[in-house]
C-alpha cells in the first residue's frame, strides 16, 4: 500500500494564484497470490477517490470563468486491476511442475474496472 502526497503547486511559471493547485494524496495498493500454476494480482489505484485538480494549462484571455479557455485536468476515478497468468501445462495428482517449459505460452486475463 502506498499513499503519495502532492503538496501544494503552481501550474504556471508565473505562480498566478488563478493556477494555484491544492494538495492531494493518491492512496494505491496490490496484492497478489502466486502458485505452480497461476499468479492472481489485483491493484487499485486512488482508493481514496479524490478527484482533485492536477493541472491547469492556461488557454487564452477570457473575462471570466464561463469564457475562459484554461483546461483542467483532475485525478483518475479509483480503478481496480485483475490480472490472471496461467500455463496451459496440466499437471496430474503428485507430479512436480515442469522445470521451466519453453513450449508453453502463458495465458493472460487483464481487465479493468472503474468505479
Amino acid at each position: 500500500m502506498i499513499d503519495k502526497l502532492v503538496g501544494q503547486q503552481f501550474s504556471d511559471a508565473s505562480n498566478s494564484k488563478f493556477c494555484e493547485l491544492q494538495p492531494y494524496n493518491d492512496l494505491n495498493a496490490t496484492i497478489g497470490y502466486s502458485s505452480a500454476l497461476f499468479e492472481l494480482d489485483v491493484s487499485a489505484n486512488n482508493l481514496l477517490g479524490s478527484r482533485e485538480t492536477i493541472l491547469i494549462t492556461p488557454g487564452g484571455t477570457g473575462t471570466s470563468a464561463a469564457t475562459s479557455t484554461d483546461r483542467y485536468f483532475f485525478q483518475p476515478p479509483t480503478s481496480v486491476v485483475a490480472t490472471l497468468k496461467g500455463s496451459l501445462l496440466k499437471l496430474g495428482p503428485g507430479k512436480p511442475p515442469a522445470p521451466n517449459p519453453v513450449f508453453i505460452q502463458p495465458v493472460i486475463i487483464h481487465t479493468k474496472f472503474l468505479l
